[in-house]
């Protein structure tokens, strides 16, 4: 920001995401810097005003927001705000109804305060350019002569040295969701309530831990993108970049064990699937996942059971348009089918595991048959059986690549990166025949079990549907291919961690025969 070519300031905004440090992944905060210097060379007079408002507390703002002021024990200055009725594990409008939102900076003698309209405190601070270290006790609505919470800090006469604050702002919930497990429904507590007895001790310790967090994150930062363009160019970095910080972020909340990652998101799963407990409903805050233990073989373990056992039907991935009957995406299945007779080897259970394999190659060859529109030019799988004339991305055939299957011919591949070029359109292919939309993470699973060449048309097309995009929130993983934008009917889907998909050619990169340890 330029202020008549006199004086710039610098805003950093930085997020960390630590996938190998949980203490700090833990810890829902972003960092703000501002860095002020003079760029005409003479030394002018600095004064710096910042707030946030109540509208950071709840998305229904009718409701009453409540606040305090004061400073932790290593001297960092805090608003703290937050909805008086809490509601706990509720949201309204994608905003969390419980929890306490901390808005910090280091507590100095050039640092006043001030909470209270937003027109009485920014207009004290532009007819004085300082606070007046005074509260409003007045807790009321949100909209109601909005409440906000601002810091000023005088610099002093700034000239050749560059003069910065730093702020923090974060969301403390001491209980960050409702598990149905073995023992029944559980309220866990956050993950960061295992490191700091107290919100502040958490506040203070983030604020000071800034250059740190600031070296890691670029550091992580730096290493994807390295990596991006090592393995699939500058396009491919485009789209890894951008998803980072939205694929990671949110699986950070419950106090949970040391372990892996992969299990510290199976094992939950694994506990509600075996508690009985799934309700058939739930929010983002209650982790329950859906029960199918049908089986014909016995001998199995619970979990074995529960992982090897084929279901009735297979229903789509939170898929944005309701399947056809007859689909042939039911091809997943056949996948998982193989995959149930590789748990069933490793666990001991040869008998099952033959029967399990069996059937996956008996449905694989027929699928091939039967879903193939053999006469088209070129010839490609179909939507649903019988429909010559329909199409769809055919995402699904990466975990047979991935798992190291081989249980879908490589004819199938060749077959489908000929296909794809022949109907992509201008930011990208379209899921299915049925619509102008497409789900650029499931794009990204396909182009990976693509040949080179359309891997390429993939990434290029996701990459310049990001720089080009008129959607104008969080990145969306359904957007309308022919115009980038929003697609007709389907609301807005935005900073959804599915991007992760974006990551897949990484993961197939290291495949090898399936274990588990």
């Amino acid at each position: 920001m330029d202020v008549g070519g006199k004086v710039e300031m610098n805003i950093i905004f930085t997020s960390t995401i630590t996938p190998d440090d949980l203490k700090r992944h833990s810890l829902i905060f972003s960092y703000l810097e501002a860095r002020v210097t003079s760029v005409d060379g003479a030394g002018h007079g600095v004064q710096l005003y910042t707030d946030i408002s109540a509208e950071w507390v709840a998305g229904d703002h009718g409701s009453v927001a409540q606040w305090d002021y004061g400073t932790t024990s290593d001297n960092v200055a805090y608003h703290k705000v937050y909805r008086q009725t809490q509601l706990e594990f509720s949201e309204t409008s994608d905003q969390a109804d419980w929890g306490n939102w901390y808005y910090s900076t280091q507590n100095s003698a050039n640092l006043a305060y001030q909470s209270g309209s937003d027109a009485t405190v920014r207009g004290q601070f532009e007819s004085t350019g300082k606070l007046e270290n005074a509260e409003d006790t007045n807790f009321r609505p949100i909209n109601k002569q909005y409440p906000v919470f601002g810091f000023s800090s005088g610099f002093g006469t700034v000239q050749r040295e560059t003069h910065s604050t730093l702020y923090t702002i974060c969301l403390m919930q001491e209980r960050a969701i409702q598990f149905a497990g073995a023992t029944g429904i559980a309220q866990l507590p956050s993950l960061w309530t295992s490191y700091f007895p107290i919100e502040t001790d958490a506040v203070g310790s983030f604020y000071n831990d800034y250059s740190e967090a600031s070296r890691t994150a670029r550091g992580l930062d730096n290493k994807i993108q390295r990596d991006s363009i090592a393995a699939e160019g500058q396009a491919y970095s485009t789209a890894t970049t951008l998803a980072a910080r939205q694929h990671l972020a949110p699986p950070s909340s419950s106090a949970i064990p040391p372990g892996s990652w992969l299990k510290l998101l199976l094992d939950p799963l694994f506990e509600n699937q075996e508690s009985g407990q799934y309700p058939n409903k739930g929010s983002k805050t209650r982790a329950t996942s859906l029960v199918t233990t049908k089986s014909s073989i016995d001998g199995l373990n619970t979990s074995s059971t529960k992982l090897s056992s084929p279901p009735t039907k297979s229903p789509p991935m939170i898929s944005p348009a309701r399947l056809p009957t007859r689909q042939t995406s039911l091809s997943k299945a056949h996948i998982g089918i193989e995959s149930m007779a590789i748990i069933a080897n490793i666990t001991g259970n040869t008998a099952a595991g033959e029967y399990y394999t069996n059937i996956a190659h008996s449905y694989i060859t027929q699928w091939q048959t039967l879903g193939v529109a053999q006469d088209a030019h070129p010839p490609h799988t179909t939507l649903g059986y019988g429909l010559n004339d329909t199409h769809g991305l055919l995402y699904n055939l990466y975990g047979d690549k991935e798992l190291a299957l081989n249980l879908v011919p490589q004819s199938v591949y060749d077959m489908q990166s000929n296909f794809y070029p022949t109907i992509v359109e201008a930011y990208g292919v379209p899921l299915d025949t049925r619509h102008e939309y497409t789900k650029n993470d499931w794009e990204m699973f396909t182009a990976t079990v693509s040949s080179a060449r359309t891997k390429a048309m993939f990434i290029e097309r996701i990459a310049e549907w990001i720089k080009e995009t008129p959607t104008n929130l969080p990145m969306t993983d359904l957007h309308d291919v022919p115009t980038g934008n929003w697609p007709i009917g389907w609301g807005h889907f935005a900073a959804r961690p599915v991007v992760g998909g974006f990551y897949a050619p990484f993961a197939l990169s290291g495949a090898t025969s399936p274990t588990f340890e």
